[in-house]
């Protein structure tokens, strides 16, 4: 007899450039979540397609995870984000997608052969799109049909997040997520989303309580937008980056209440949770 979905069991995993995590939840009324496994990467595990399938078939068949749904969030820095203004008098969703592959290849320097493109397609109005690569994805539904899994989405960190927070930022705010290594600023303003970047944390900014408005601040101007009145922001956080700060902008946490339970948890186990509703 199966175990999967019909027994309210599902999976998460978590993908990020320091650790590879898998989470199990179960319950229909009241979720519990538990950590099958939470393993640490090297640098070099990271970037062999290879070393990635064998971790992740092995934490998969350790944990008994067969016949279930499983999501995949993928850290912000394994992805790329970029905005494109879709051709005029457009008309076709494909022109849309032609239009994303060469806003890719001008930025990046290389065709989008290697990479899946997903975007909240627009005709009329520039658009946000984000460029998966191939090899991991091919990695992620290798392993998800070998253990009869039911791959139902996978979705970069700020992706999971803006589609759970979207409807609470304040018109006055921009939206930021921040990951062990890596912090994803939107920049928002009465149009929409204006921009999306990624950049990378290294441990004197987490310490620094200046910093985060300071890299705001700078968007900002880059961006030639006007700086925000507010940063809401969601992720693993630095201590002091919180409204009771003097900083300007000020910063506001959007998951005090809905962060994993146990403090102690890595940030693998915070990826991973992205967009959980509780």
């Amino acid at each position: 007899m199966r175990n999967g979905v019909g027994f309210g069991k599902t999976l998460r995993i978590g993908v990020s450039r320091t650790s590879l995590t898998l989470l199990q939840s179960s319950g229909w009324l009241r979720r519990r979540d538990s950590v099958v496994s939470d393993l640490q990467l090297t640098t070099e595990e990271t970037a062999s397609s290879d070393q990635i399938a064998a971790h992740l078939d092995a934490m998969l068949t350790d944990g008994k995870c067969r016949d279930q749904a499983v999501t995949v969030i993928l850290a912000d820095d394994l992805v790329r984000y970029f905005m494109v203004t879709p051709p005029r008098n457009v008309k076709r969703l494909q022109d849309c997608r032609s239009a994303a592959a060469m806003r890719f290849q001008s930025l990046y320097g290389e065709p989008a052969v290697d990479w899946q493109m997903e975007a909240d397609w627009a005709l009329q109005k520039p658009f946000l799109s984000c460029a998966l690569p191939h090899s991991l994805l091919s990695v992620l539904q290798q392993a998800a049909d070998k253990h009869q899994l039911k791959l139902i989405a996978v979705l970069p960190q700020f992706v999971a997040a803006w589609n759970q927070w979207r409807s609470v930022i304040k018109p006055d705010a921009w939206f930021g997520v921040a990951h062990a290594d890596s912090l994803t600023v939107a920049a928002i303003d009465r149009q929409g989303l204006r921009a999306v970047r990624t950049t990378a944390l290294a441990s004197e900014h987490r310490q620094d309580e200046h910093w985060l408005p300071a890299h705001v601040k700078r968007e900002a101007l880059r961006l030639n937008l006007a700086q925000p009145s507010r940063i809401q922001l969601c992720g693993v956080l630095a201590a002091h980056w919180s409204a009771h700060t003097a900083s300007s902008p000020p910063c506001e946490r959007l998951d005090l209440h809905t962060v994993a339970p146990h403090p102690a948890h890595s940030a693998g186990v915070a990826l991973t949770r992205t967009g959980i509703r509780t």
